[in-house]
């Protein structure tokens, strides 16, 4: 059986992780809201998927190291490119003793806030133009110098005219943003352009204060989102589409939370290895939720790749795909 292949480009940052309970031991890896999404998707929808990384890393160890993890990953690196001038930001997470995390972030000269200004960005948009779907995230886009802004808004817009999806995740980060009214501002803009928006209530309460979650997903699909899918932690999901009522999927119950680091990284991509594969949304959110609740029980942004095995063919049999075709 000879089925075409999806293709996913997801936009963003990768930095360098260190993660610590007690302040006396560090352990390094690295993560990134784009970069884990990517990740999670490769794992889970690599039967059926490709998934491009678009960013910038440094010409240092650190970052060869990381671009190896994610070929072995079965991320396409093709459009990660290469600084001469600059390395990847950091951060450090800490984690209380309920798995409830804070960080601190070295990023203000990082690589890939520099994207829209490398020589090879010009190829990498036109190299866009076939995929089926463009995810990008708040992240992504508040990380950029204002003109860059334009830019990436630029470039959606012609994406989206050309056919491409896009999928867009409102992780809502204040200290990146020069104010919340530049942040709102500049998520209207996008809620025009997009075809799906991930959020959270956390998000669009401390955004836009809405006081319940039907003010927040009817603002949303009035600004022009076709669908949302409203995360809610414990208690699951809500998945909205315009003109229908929406939906509620609980959560997977967990005994014990270990780290929450991700957990909505992972979700946006166990809904889009279903999403992208023509599944229901049912289906959807049901894998999203259960992936985002084995992710909050170990620690780090990724886990190890042992913990997802009972996902890594979920593509494959969904798309009636056997072991040799794959």
């Amino acid at each position: 059986m000879n089925i075409k292949r999806k293709r996913l480009a997801i936009i963003g940052e990768c930095m360098i992780e260190f993660s610590t309970r007690d302040y006396e031991s560090l352990v390094q890896g690295y993560g990134g809201d784009s970069i884990n999404t990517a990740v999670y998707f490769s794992r889970m929808a690599g039967g059926f998927a490709d998934v491009s990384y678009v960013t910038v890393l440094g010409e240092d160890n650190l970052s060869d190291a990381m671009e190896a993890e994610w070929r072995e990953e079965g991320v396409d690196v093709k459009w990660v490119c290469r600084s001469t001038t600059r390395q990847p930001g950091a951060y450090l997470i800490q984690l209380d003793k309920h798995g409830e995390r804070s960080f601190l972030y070295w990023r203000n000269d990082s690589a890939a806030r520099y994207l829209f200004q490398h020589p090879q960005m010009p190829e990498i948009e036109s190299a866009l133009e076939p995929y089926d779907m463009l995810f990008f995230s708040g992240i992504s886009i508040a990380i950029l110098p204002k003109k860059d802004r334009v830019k990436l808004l630029a470039m959606i817009k012609r994406l989206s005219d050309l056919g491409v999806k896009l999928a867009f995740d409102t992780n809502y980060r204040p200290v990146l943003w020069e104010s919340p009214a530049v942040a709102r501002k500049t998520y209207k803009e996008i809620f025009a352009l997009v075809d799906l928006v991930f959020t959270s209530d956390v998000d669009e309460a401390e955004l836009w204060a809405d006081k319940n979650t039907t003010d927040a997903l009817q603002r949303l699909h009035y600004a022009g989102a076709k669908e949302v899918v409203l995360k809610q932690g414990e208690l699951g999901c809500q998945y909205s589409a315009v003109g229908k009522t929406p939906r509620q999927f609980p959560a997977t119950q967990i005994s014990e939370v270990i780290d929450t680091t991700s957990a909505g990284d992972a979700f946006n991509a166990g809904f889009l290895a279903r999403y992208l594969d023509g599944a229901s949304i049912e289906e959807a959110c049901q894998l999203a939720n259960l992936i985002a609740g084995i992710v909050i029980q170990s620690s780090g942004a990724i886990i190890p790749a042992s913990q997802m095995k009972q996902f890594s063919t979920i593509g494959k049999f969904r798309s009636g795909v056997n072991e040799d075709e794959a």
